[in-house]
């Protein structure tokens, strides 16, 4: 059953977006009054729908026959994704103004975290807070961190494949610190169909609505694992299992890649005084593009720097130790600082328009 599943994620995933583009060229197609012999020269957005539509089948499957994989809160916190989506949907044609789409994004991450309980504590290593104060806190830090979450991701759709394959390389090192009932395995073959298409050079485009939704799936499953070994929680939805209980801020360190690309580009346009809602061409991915490598060359400098991630996180995780978890936060830090020093070196920042 699981592998059954897993096979009509991918290739559920795969026909979708077929389809999505075929429809996509046959109206731009009529509308130009063009011979369908131009498709080829097309590549339309919003092919990422099919990673939410099997994303959500998968759920609603496993809630029904394997409640181990999508427990009903689990399954309950998902659905305001439909939101997300839906407003980012209808924004790509009325375009919304930037505070009512951060509206629709907080609602639906305020929602998902009222039903998976919220953060009840903060740990670090082998130390744990859970005084009112120090719980308040993290609530408000983790719904700000989830807010970037899910902007960052679209920042990612600016190259071929690129996106889709940072998402699945998460999904997998997810998997591999918690491979027990862990159902971004199914997300995993949603992405992966998809890529089937998106691949260089690309035949369709994920789109906003998707990638914003890639960031929600992922703050929502980060906060998952978290609560599966909260005391409070009961027993039902909890994974019997005898791994440790993990952090938000190993979280952090599986999307390291995105998060510190996204967040260095960040600063860089705020310093800069630039508008921050124009898209740019500085991001660390896509300077490395222009500076002459070549598409694959800059996946494998991604997969290249998330298996470093792994190494750290499995470090971090097994240790339980604050002063370990620590040090390889600062190593991972070290990390990236050589990253963009590189990029730097090789490719420049562009300032581009001023406000």
């Amino acid at each position: 059953m699981i592998w059954i599943l897993f096979l009509l994620s991918f290739f559920g995933s795969w026909l979708i977006a077929y389809m999505i583009r075929r429809q996509a060229i046959v109206r731009y197609l009529k509308a130009q009054a063009q011979p369908l012999v131009n498709r080829v020269h097309i590549v339309p957005e919003g092919g990422g729908l099919s990673i939410v539509i099997m994303w959500y089948f998968c759920c609603m499957v496993l809630a029904c026959y394997h409640p181990e994989f999508m427990p009903v809160r689990l399954l309950f916190a998902m659905f305001p994704g439909l939101l997300l989506v839906g407003a980012a949907l209808y924004d790509e044609r009325m375009h919304f103004p930037p505070l009512l789409k951060l509206l629709f994004q907080a609602i639906a991450i305020a929602a998902a975290m009222f039903i998976m309980g919220g953060v009840h504590s903060f740990s670090i290593g082998q130390y744990v807070w859970t005084s009112p104060f120090i719980v308040i806190l993290a609530n408000v830090l983790t719904f700000f961190l989830f807010m970037w979450l899910i902007n960052l991701f679209p920042a990612f759709n600016g190259i071929d494949a690129y996106l889709g394959f940072e998402a699945s390389q998460i999904c997998v090192l997810t998997m591999l610190i918690l491979p027990i009932n862990n159902p971004l395995f199914f997300l995993f073959a949603a992405i992966g169909g998809f890529l089937v298409l998106n691949w260089h050079p690309s035949r369709v485009q994920m789109g906003q609505a998707s990638a914003q939704f890639l960031g929600f799936v992922f703050s929502v499953m980060a906060l998952y694992f978290v609560s599966l070994y909260q005391p409070d929680i009961p027993e039902a939805y909890r994974t019997r299992v005898t791994y440790y209980s993990p952090s938000l801020l190993l979280y952090i360190m599986l999307c390291g890649v995105a998060f510190f690309d996204a967040t260095y580009t960040l600063f860089r346009r705020i310093a800069n005084h630039e508008n921050l809602l124009a898209p740019t061409q500085n991001h660390l991915y896509q300077r490395l593009l222009l500076s002459g490598y070549s598409h694959t060359w800059v996946l494998m400098v991604s997969i290249m720097l998330n298996c470093v991630l792994v190494l750290f996180a499995f470090i971090a995780y097994y240790s339980r130790t604050a002063w370990v978890s620590l040090t390889v936060l600062v190593l991972m830090m070290v990390v990236f600082a050589f990253y963009a020093y590189w990029v730097e070196r090789r490719y420049p920042y562009v300032t581009e328009k001023v406000v």
